[in-house]
């Protein structure tokens, strides 16, 4: 659901900084899904780095969701260096989730909604 709503302001972060979403989901995943969803934005695979252990996005001790956990990082480049300046992680509800927020405003909404659409590639299922 994240990704979503990335698609519906891609141009506006694109146009002030680059912007990619990266997943452990293989290329193919990735394609089928991205099609799927209608998204228009960069991905890329980190599933045989050390990236995603590297900035705190996997716990391999976390059972939840295989122990990769989703957020986003912002970076500069200083020089040669690249350095992270700023980050957080998604949870349910946080700022980055528009959906939650419009279902704040509906009357008596269930609050044990859960997504219907699947966000999976079907070969990964």
């Amino acid at each position: 659901m994240w990704a979503d709503g990335f698609n519906g302001v891609y141009d506006h972060l694109a146009s002030r900084a680059a912007f990619v979403v990266a997943s452990p989901d293989t290329v193919d995943a990735q394609k089928r899904l991205a099609a799927g969803r209608g998204w228009r934005f960069p991905m890329v695979c980190y599933a045989q780095s050390p990236l995603a252990q590297d900035l705190g996005y996997r716990d391999l001790a976390d059972s939840r969701h295989g122990g990769w956990n989703a957020g986003v990082s912002v970076f500069r480049r200083d020089g040669e260096r690249i350095l992270r300046v700023s980050d957080a992680e998604f949870m349910e509800f946080d700022d980055f989730c528009v959906v939650y927020h419009l279902f704040d405003l509906i009357p008596d909404a269930d609050m044990n909604w859960a997504p219907s659409f699947s966000y999976v590639p079907e070969a990964a299922q």
